[in-house]
């Protein structure tokens, strides 16, 4: 039989006639990740605090201020003596003047970069080297610490993917923000390999950029995708209404036939395709051009049509194209599909006009005043 005090069976871990006295509560990990989680999601918003707040005064802390300076950069020479570059390393950006073109002490400041990109295409952090000299001074650094170094990674991880894309655009002095590829936060995240898209949305929203030429920047300008959608789609507007009203008015162009080279624009401004010419067609019918071809066709079969009946005349008043074009409704039929009788509506009249104009011209037909 086992002796008690063995470890096996129900007197295992306890000597006889004493209470077992229970450990430590554990909490469950899925509440350590939760806790974990809304921690760094603080510290990517806060991180800076420490930086945007006016540079403390030197102080004999051998961690931070009194340390030598091996880095690019720190918050003490943010109001140092211009030009505020790091004057310990002044080989590494050599060329790079005005790392920092910050306002002087006493001026109203701009807001404080949590990210600096320097002339070279180099990436600073200004937060990171004083955090991680804090750091390598200690045993044991605290996990607020270690959070906030991790919030510190996902920030470079975005500033370095900008920089890795764009690094053309930043560093031409001839270019601007506008010059920058649209694309949304969601989808610049996932090439990023920031996972989590509230926490892109937290980097973004709370962070300034140094530029090398278009000075201090808030990173969400760097993602205005929503605003380059809208003028790409203008540009591809006005060249399909200009591939419409310069088409032949008795075989107008098909809506696949236009999609493709709208697909064509599209793809060139590094705009996400839609699948279909949906959009395309939603779009042109807003901006009062019919999109269905065979409506378009219409108006050239008719009003030829009219023409026929009425002795094919040489001449036409102008001004009684509208009644011309309420006659063609009611005794020819023009607009009466489904489809058609959206044409009917007064935003389309001036487009209904030129091509009525243009259809009596391709049969010869003067226009007189």
């Amino acid at each position: 039989m086992a002796s008690a005090g063995t470890g096996k069976g129900k007197g295992k871990g306890k000597r006889p006639g004493q209470e077992k006295i229970p450990g430590p509560e554990v909490a469950p990990q899925t509440e350590v990740a939760q806790d974990r989680a809304i921690t760094l999601a603080d510290a990517i918003e806060r991180l800076d605090e420490v930086i945007n707040d006016s540079p403390p005064p030197r102080t004999e802390d051998p961690g931070l201020d009194s340390a030598p300076d091996e880095d690019d950069w720190d918050a003490h020479e943010y109001d140092e003596e211009g030009p505020h570059r790091d004057e310990d390393d002044p080989a590494e950006y050599a060329g790079g003047d005005a790392l920092l073109e910050a306002p002087g002490p006493g001026q109203d400041p701009l807001p404080w970069p949590r990210i600096v990109f320097d002339r070279t295409g180099g990436v600073v952090i200004p937060a990171e080297s004083r955090l991680q000299r804090r750091i390598g001074g200690m045993e044991a650094p605290s996990p607020a610490l270690m959070v906030r170094l991790e919030a510190i990674r996902l920030i470079r991880a975005v500033a370095e993917r900008i920089m890795w894309e764009w690094k053309a655009i930043l560093l031409d002095p001839q270019k601007g923000p506008h010059d920058l590829p649209p694309v949304t936060q969601k989808e610049f995240a996932d090439r990023a390999g920031i996972a989590d898209k509230s926490r892109m949305n937290r980097i973004v929203q709370g962070s300034y950029v140094k530029t090398p030429h278009w000075g201090i920047l808030s990173m969400s300008q760097f993602f205005r995708a929503a605003e380059a959608r809208e003028e790409a789609w203008d540009q591809v507007l006005d060249d399909a209404i200009r591939w419409i009203k310069t088409e032949e008015v008795r075989s107008p162009s098909s809506s696949v036939k236009i999609w493709a080279g709208v697909k064509q624009i599209l793809f060139a401004n590094n705009i996400t395709v839609p699948t279909s010419e949906r959009m395309l067609r939603k779009r042109l019918n807003e901006r009062g051009i019919p999109a269905d071809s065979a409506t378009r066709r219409e108006i050239y079969t008719y009003v030829k049509k009219w023409w026929r009946d009425n002795g094919k005349p040489e001449k036409y008043p102008i001004s009684m194209i509208p009644s011309l074009r309420d006659l063609l409704i009611d005794q020819y039929g023009l607009f009466s599909s489904k489809v058609g009788m959206e044409v009917q509506k007064d935003k389309y009249w001036p487009f209904v006009k030129e091509r009525m104009e243009e259809v009596l011209r391709y049969l010869q037909v003067e226009l007189i005043p």
